[in-house]
This record gives structure tokens, C-alpha cells and sequence, in this order.
């Protein structure tokens, strides 16, 4: 493991170590791997691999596993110490080693290496087709991003732009963190990689809100139709990190709930 994450000159962090050790009743070698778990999520770190992702994965599960049982001062009960690494902490989850043992056998997997992806493209793109999308969200770290994390949003947003682009109208039922509080002729970039449906009934559901997405021609558009490489009954659209869009309309749906109609634009 140690030839691989060789810690050195770590990106700011924007823990503070010695709040931490106060909040969780942390003693001195608590403290002292709080310090190196610390600086082992903010090093300057880029993913290149598979087995690089599966062993960073590991390495964070290792130096989690000592923190997932502290008395929260703030709370007055025990919980995990919040290390203010944003939706990194999925990594917990160990769903990358579960991916990586079956890619090469997987129809899912197997279908996006067949459009062209490398095996740690698939895996990525697995995982975000999973319950690891969060981590793909750059929007949801606020204290700001770890390198890690940026290195594996920009092979996801490589690996999207080798598949087809999407045409025709589109559609995403807002989750609760999305924003909704736009105005008319506002322009959106996310900043992200914001997924919508071609499936047209999306726009049925009335318990949320929507953005309602018309994208730029084929040529042009930064939609990629993962579906047209392996649907999996969502008939999933993802825009690139870059996309922008301007608001053209804001309507008003049941219970409160609004519909934003947006267009792609260059």
C-alpha cells in the first residue's frame, strides 16, 4: 500500500484537528490517526487504475474503520467523526472492490468497454450508475474538494464523452439537494455531471420538481445517451461537467412543486 499513497505535501485541509480530537474525546493516538487520515484524503493524488482506486478505497476503509464509533460531544451520542471530506466518505461503502471483481464478466461493464472505455472508465461508470453518484458530486463537497475526488470526476467526464450524444427532450426528478430557486433567463453550469431521463412519462411524477432540458443539435450538445450502450430501464442522459444551460420558463406543478424548462447553450 505504501508504494502506492506516499503522502506528501497534502492540499490545505480544512479540518481542524484539534476541534475534532475536543468533539470526539479523541486521546493521543486517536489524535494521531486522525493527523494521518487526515492527510491521506487531502494528498495530491491521482487515480490511474483500477487496482490504484481499489487500494486508495481499501487504504480509506482502513483508517475509517477506527473512527466510526466516537461520542459526538455536539450530539451527546456516538457516531462516525465527521471528517469533512464530503461524499468521499461513500468509500466506506468498499463498492469499487465490489465492481472491480466482476467487470470483466458483468453485461454492464462489459457493454462500455465495448464503446470504447477503458476497464477503469466502466468502473466509474458503474459506480455512478449505482449508489455512488454522490461521490461524483462536486456541487456536495463544501469544504471544498479533494484531490482524489476531482481525479475521479475528470475519468468520468472522459469516459462520458466517448459515448453517443443525446437528442430529443429531457427530463430529471430534482433530488432534495438540487437547486430550484432559479430565475427566468438565469444561466445554470453545474458543474457536474447532471443526469436526466429520455424517458418522457419522468414527467408524470408530480411529488417533485423538474428540470425539463431541450439540449443542444448532436454536433454540438454535451448530453451522452448512456442508454444507447446499456439501458438500464432508466433511459439515462448525462451532460458533461462543462454544460450550461439557460432557464427559459419556471412553471408551477401539484403541491407546491415547480418545473424549470431549460435550454442547452454553447
Amino acid at each position: 500500500m505504501a508504494e502506492l499513497f506516499v503522502i506528501q505535501k497534502p492540499m490545505q485541509s480544512p479540518l481542524n484537528t484539534d476541534e475534532t480530537v475536543e468533539r470526539y474525546n479523541l486521546d493521543e493516538d486517536m489524535k494521531s490517526s486522525l493527523i494521518d487520515f487526515d492527510s491521506f484524503i487531502w494528498q495530491d493524488c491521482r487515480i490511474e487504475s483500477v487496482e490504484e482506486l481499489v487500494a486508495f478505497e481499501k487504504e480509506y476503509q482502513r483508517y475509517d474503520k477506527a473512527f466510526g464509533f466516537c461520542y459526538d460531544n455536539e450530539i451527546g451520542e456516538f457516531s462516525c467523526v465527521e471528517m469533512e471530506d464530503g461524499p468521499l466518505s461513500l468509500l466506506q461503502k468498499g463498492r469499487f472492490q465490489q465492481f472491480s471483481k466482476k467487470i470483466k464478466e458483468d453485461p454492464v461493464g462489459k457493454d462500455f468497454m465495448a464503446a470504447g472505455l477503458t476497464e477503469l472508465e466502466a468502473l466509474l461508470i458503474m459506480a455512478f450508475r449505482a449508489d455512488l453518484s454522490g461521490l461524483f458530486r462536486l456541487d456536495a463537497y463544501y469544504y471544498g474538494v479533494p484531490p482524489v475526488a476531482k481525479s475521479l470526476c475528470e475519468i468520468l467526464n472522459g469516459a462520458l464523452e466517448k459515448l453517443p450524444p443525446a437528442s430529443g427532450p429531457l427530463i430529471r426528478k430534482c433530488k432534495e439537494y438540487d437547486r430550484v430557486d432559479f430565475q427566468v433567463g438565469e444561466i445554470f453550469e453545474p458543474n457536474f455531471c447532471l443526469t436526466t431521463s429520455a424517458d418522457p412519462t419522468w414527467g408524470d411524477d408530480k411529488s417533485v420538481c423538474l428540470y425539463r432540458i431541450t439540449p443542444l443539435d448532436a454536433a454540438h450538445t454535451k448530453a451522452r445517451a448512456m442508454y444507447l450502450v446499456n439501458n438500464n430501464t432508466e433511459y439515462q442522459v448525462t451532460f458533461l461537467q462543462d454544460a450550461r444551460f439557460r432557464v427559459t420558463s419556471i412553471k408551477g406543478r401539484d403541491n407546491g412543486k415547480q418545473e424549470i424548462v431549460m435550454e442547452e447553450i454553447e
